[in-house]
């Protein structure tokens, strides 16, 4: 897609110099300021020269039907105006130079760059200015209507898709969907189809005259064959039967062509109805009071709606009605259940909070138990090995003592002199008594070590067992806590599944209101399908009792002509005479009957193979053109819904009807939650004016869409078309337009919405022109 870079002027207008980049993708506010003239405010500022730079650099023509001298600043002979354009896709640069002057013809430069050096650069040359201005317009993709219609719009010239006519819409489809295209080949068909339709004509007339003229000779060949001799007719009574006969035909001819004119006239009473209907679909009437219209003027034609509408129209109220309350209900219960699973939410989360400071400081506490546990573990091993290692001394310390106690129980005392002694010389009695009594004293205090540490061991076995008993309480707390939280999960879990299935519900209860009043909206368009197709129909059929008739005629025609000519036969030769000669008329007129009739087919066949043509071509035509009005309705609502509008359009397209004809009829509604709210015209002009710049849009990227790839233009340029929004509105505008990221620029008469920030200020002082720029490039 091509985008526009850069303006460059001179001499334009009231600009001597003229320089503006556009902000990529977002949406620039024109603002005039004319200090010039006070009564004036921002007219006469140069805004519109501005857009002209830009209209005449891409097209070479203004908007406005001036001449070049309007165009050119008083002061100067001659102006230029350069645009550049890149293209990401193609990955080119396309720079417009164009000279304007008073005196010689326009000239224009085109410089096409595809690459960052010298030798990627190319200037094309044309033979004229029209051929620069067919290249530059073929290079964006586009046409000057497309431009004119789609990209750069002004007060002046901008004409609403949505409030045009029937035919110019009709046109429109036409332009995007190569309609054109195929009405050319449809009425190519019809220029073949003319002649063969009277040649059909004349072969059906020859077919019926010849049929007539064999049946009237049959009757009389039959008749000369069984009448008896004796009530054989004289020629003159034959003769007086058959002119009774023609007199006879010619009655019925009269009748038959009293009861084409009666039905002939009925087809006028058609036409009238059928426009009628016409201006009755236009009108803002509602469906019942345009049924009661529709009824009434049938009747008065003779024909009938084959549709209930009214049944229709009750059942479907009702089925509304029961579907509104239904969603409405829903939608309460829905709302309700999504506050009360915001409080659970809201809940839950205080809940898992206060449970996780729990069973954090539970893990905390468990890690402390199991560290003491630990601790007292090792203490009572270090006990038990202490009472090990004390009991072990103690029996070693015992069986020396026992030992020595033996050897002491040898002890010999000398009754004399008191001496002791014993029977193993070696023994030191003395230090044997002294090493016993350390001994003994030394078991006593392993005997009391062992008691203070059998004391202090059922001490910490009886702490182990404490902490054993806080493990488990800690442990049960934990699983309690985590059984809490797995609630609290299992509760909110179920509340949002609740609050889902419901608003599953809701979404289904909307869908199926939504189809309801879909139906209601297209009711409208069903009865005037069958309207116009019940006109169809019964025209059709008065046509086909006309051309019967017509045939009958030609028929009694040809009976006619053979009585003529068996009067003037009976006239000239005798009875029997006369019976061969209706034989052989008879067989004459059968070779002509059948090779009548083998004409007729032959050119019905061809007339039908172009019929099936046209037929092809009309269902092509129709699927084309509702491919595109659908397109539309999709693209204008979603920007519908961009800009926060509740109203949505609904656009009704073609329709082949029974009859095979097409009804190009196309209508746009406007609808409020669904409900069709009237024509566009109803509406007030702030909302209008976000319905006009949703449909601006889906103009604008429907053009671009319809070009080829890498073709198309990111610009929009509205200028005082949507002046109609006051500023909130006019905020809501930008809003949608920085979504969509579309290169814009919105000239504005009157509010300046002074809090958008991408704004730019023409301004006017001394007769001349500059611009001011104030930009955010935060802004969204």
């Amino acid at each position: 897609m091509w985008h526009l870079k850069s303006i460059h002027a001179k001499s334009l207008c009231s600009f001597l110099e003229l320089d503006y980049s556009p902000k990529q993708g977002a949406a620039t506010l024109i603002f005039g300021n004319n200090l010039d003239s006070d009564s004036q405010n921002s007219n006469g500022s140069g805004k519109s020269a501005l857009i002209e730079a830009i209209a005449i650099g891409l097209t070479g023509e203004p908007l406005r039907k001036v001449n070049a001298d309007e165009i050119i600043n008083d002061t100067k002979d001659e102006a230029t105006i350069g645009i550049v354009l890149t293209n990401d896709v193609l990955g080119e640069q396309m720079t417009v130079n164009r000279r304007l002057s008073r005196k010689q013809p326009q000239q224009i430069q085109i410089i096409k760059q595809s690459g960052p050096y010298d030798t990627d650069t190319e200037e094309i040359s044309q033979a004229t200015v029209a051929d620069y201005n067919k290249y530059i317009l073929d290079q964006i993709g586009l046409s000057k209507d497309d431009i004119f219609g789609n990209f750069i719009l002004t007060a002046r010239k901008y004409k609403s898709f949505l409030a045009s006519s029937d035919k110019e819409k009709k046109e429109l489809i036409n332009r995007f969907s190569n309609g054109v295209m195929v009405d050319q080949s449809i009425e190519e068909l019809h220029a073949d189809m003319e002649p063969v339709e009277v040649e059909l004509k004349e072969a059906e007339k020859q077919v019926a005259t010849c049929t007539g003229r064999v049946e009237a000779l049959g009757t009389e060949i039959e008749k000369a064959i069984n009448e008896s001799a004796e009530r054989k007719a004289t020629n003159e009574s034959r003769i007086k039967n058959w002119t009774d006969l023609i007199a006879q035909k010619r009655a019925d001819i009269r009748t038959t062509n009293d009861n084409i004119s009666k039905i002939d006239e009925s087809l006028g009473d058609l036409d009238d109805l059928d426009t009628e209907m016409q201006e009755l679909e236009k009108s803002d009437k509602d469906v019942k009071d345009s049924l009661n219209i529709i009824i009434e003027r049938f009747k008065a034609n003779n024909i009938a709606l084959t549709t209930d509408y009214f049944r229709e129209m009750t059942v479907l109220d009702t089925q509304l009605a029961t579907a509104s309350q239904n969603a409405k209900e829903l939608a309460a219960k829905a709302k309700e259940l999504s506050d009360t699973l915001g409080q659970q939410e809201s809940q839950y989360e205080d809940t898992c909070a206060e449970l996780k400071t729990k069973l954090d400081k539970n893990s905390i506490n468990r890690a402390e138990c199991a560290g003491h546990l630990d601790k007292l573990g090792k203490a009572v091993k270090r006990l038990q090995n202490k009472a090990d290692s004390l009991n072990d001394d103690e029996r070693s310390k015992k069986r020396e003592a026992a030992s020595l106690e033996n050897q002491l129980a040898g002890v010999i005392q000398c009754p004399k002199c008191k001496h002791e002694f014993v029977l193993n010389a070696q023994l030191d009695i003395e230090a044997a008594r002294k090493d016993l009594k350390s001994l003994q004293t030394a078991i006593a205090q392993i005997g009391k070590d062992l008691a203070e540490n059998s004391k202090e061991y059922d001490k910490t076995v009886a702490n182990g067992k404490n902490q054993r008993e806080i493990e488990t309480a800690l442990e049960n707390e934990r699983k309690r806590l985590v059984q809490e939280v797995e609630n609290a999960e299992k509760a909110i879990k179920e509340a949002r599944q609740a609050c889902t299935r419901y608003e599953g519900e809701v979404e289904g209860a909307n869908a199926q209101l939504s189809d309801i009043q879909d139906k209601i909206s297209k009711i409208r368009k069903h009865i005037f399908d069958e309207v116009f197709e019940i006109i169809d129909g019964a025209y059709k059929r008065r046509e086909n009792q006309i051309k019967s008739l017509e045939e009958d005629v030609n028929t009694m025609k040809g009976s006619i002509a053979s009585y003529e000519e068996a009067i003037e036969e009976a006239r000239t030769a005798s009875e029997e005479d006369t019976l061969a000669s209706l034989k052989k008329s008879q067989a004459e007129y059968q070779k002509s009957l059948q090779k009548a009739i083998e004409a007729k087919n032959e050119i019905e066949e061809r007339l039908n193979e172009l019929k099936a043509q046209e037929s092809y071509f009309i269902e092509f035509k129709t699927y084309l053109a509702n491919t595109k009005i659908n397109a539309i309705s999709q693209i204008t609502n979603e920007f519908l819904e961009t800009i926060g509008s509740d109203i949505r359009v609904a656009l009704s397209g073609y329709t082949i009807l029974k009859s095979g004809k097409v009804r190009d009829k196309i209508s746009v509604s406007l609808l409020r939650d669904g409900v069709d709210c009237g024509s566009f015209e109803k509406f007030s002009a702030g909302e209008r004016v976000r319905v006009e710049l949703a449909s601006i849009l889906s103009m604008n990227q429907l053009t671009n869409l319809n070009c080829e790839d890498g073709k198309g233009l990111d610009l929009l340029i509205a200028d005082e078309v949507l002046d109609s929004a006051d500023e909130q509105g006019l905020a809501s505008v930008f809003k949608a337009l920085n979504q969509t990221q579309i290169t814009s620029l919105v000239v504005s008469h009157g509010l300046t919405n002074e809090g958008y920030p991408n704004k730019i200020t023409i301004t006017k002082s001394n007769g001349i022109s500059s611009i001011y720029e104030t930009t955010n490039n935060d802004h969204n």
